[in-house]
């Protein structure tokens, strides 16, 4: 007859050879999560104290501390892009940026430019995350505009001048931002 002998992670036949679990088990993915993180926080460190080996007595503990840190946030969503539409974001990006700067600088030094400044509300379809904040960034690089606050789904928006009518721009930067992205497009809605 066998007998059984109850392990910590289940029950094993006696006689069988198990080897011992090791004290900390790390998960691979978890481990593989950390290994560009460390990597970074090290070469971060490295440059700072200017690559010196007696510095390392201090950060090495600081590295490995942020590391730890990090095993205690959940693990981040991960969004699948569009390459595609990545390269048309990135040239929009581009236009918009000089656009933005353009504007200003034309409001700073023509007093005929209009100025009438105030805060708008725009309310996302995008998910939290990486494309709401996104959008928060995109909508600062549209002409007199600057992202003030994201409050759930609703974003307000500082113009520079508020009879400016911007909800179809920043209607087919949501759109945008969701072809990054690969989401559905939703139905844009001012608040």
């Amino acid at each position: 007859m066998k007998s059984f002998q109850a392990l910590d992670d289940g029950l094993a036949v006696a006689g069988q050879h198990r080897k011992p679990a090791p004290l900390v088990r790390m998960p691979r993915q978890r481990l593989r999560r950390l290994t560009f993180p460390a990597v970074i926080l090290a070469v971060i460190w490295g440059v700072l104290a200017d690559w010196r080996l007696e510095s390392w007595l201090f950060g090495g503990p600081a590295v490995l501390l942020a590391l730890w840190l990090l095993t205690l946030l959940p693990p981040a969503r991960r969004w699948t892009m569009a390459p595609l539409a990545a390269l048309r974001f990135a040239g929009w990006f581009a236009v918009q940026a000089v656009r933005g700067a353009v504007d200003v600088s034309l409001r700073a030094v023509s007093p005929r430019m209009p100025l009438n400044p105030g805060f708008r509300s725009w309310r996302t379809t995008l998910p939290e995350g990486t494309p709401r904040i996104m959008l928060a960034n995109a909508v600062s690089l549209l002409p007199g505009t600057l992202s003030a606050e994201i409050e759930g789904q609703r974003l307000v928006i500082h113009l520079l001048d508020c009879h400016t009518d911007l909800a179809a721009e920043i209607g087919r930067l949501e759109a945008r931002i969701a072809a990054v992205f690969n989401l559905p497009a939703g139905k844009e809605t001012a608040a």
